[in-house]
């Protein structure tokens, strides 16, 4: 069965593709003391804002600090959320399957009712009910998507400068 699966997988490009993808952001992430001659936090004022160029890949942020290594460094953290979010997926949905499976009756129909409601619920809605649950506070994730919005908004502010636009 692994055999005809991985057929399957092999003939779709797209598949192969995004395979070697993702394998590529493994490597750098995992590898990126290796790869990088700079540190992700330290600052360096004189060269603030640099354009890409041979020194810096992808150029400097407004703290000098080279964005390639900080992007670098930064997937090791999301691939780390990323994979622990899907085995704590995995492990609690197999646990849930397996006990509505064996067990049947009510049990099976709590399950997937369950389930069902957490389907139900748009993922904004689904997020402040979790957040209320662990008492992070509405403040924080009020402040993240707000510290997110200004993010974004500099970013085009930049662009427009950068085209010669008001």
């Amino acid at each position: 069965m692994w055999r005809i699966t991985w057929r399957r997988f092999v003939r779709s490009k797209l598949a192969v593709a995004a395979l070697v993808y993702i394998g590529l952001i493994t490597f750098m992430a995992v590898a990126a003391p290796l790869l990088s001659r700079y540190d992700p936090n330290a600052v360096d004022l004189i060269h603030r804002l640099n354009a890409p160029n041979g020194q810096h890949r992808f150029g400097t942020d407004d703290l000098g600090r080279d964005v390639l290594t900080r992007m670098m460094y930064g997937a090791r953290i999301s691939l780390t959320i990323g994979f622990a979010a899907t085995a704590i997926s995995l492990i609690v949905g197999s646990f849930l399957g397996a006990l509505a499976g064996y067990y049947g009756g009510a049990i099976d129909w709590v399950v997937s009712r369950v389930i069902e409601i957490v389907l139900c619920f748009p993922f904004l809605f689904l997020l402040l009910g979790i957040v209320a649950l662990v008492q992070i506070g509405f403040i924080a994730l009020f402040w993240s998507f707000r510290r997110r919005a200004k993010a974004l908004q500099r970013h085009r502010e930049q662009f427009r400068i950068i085209e010669g636009g008001v």
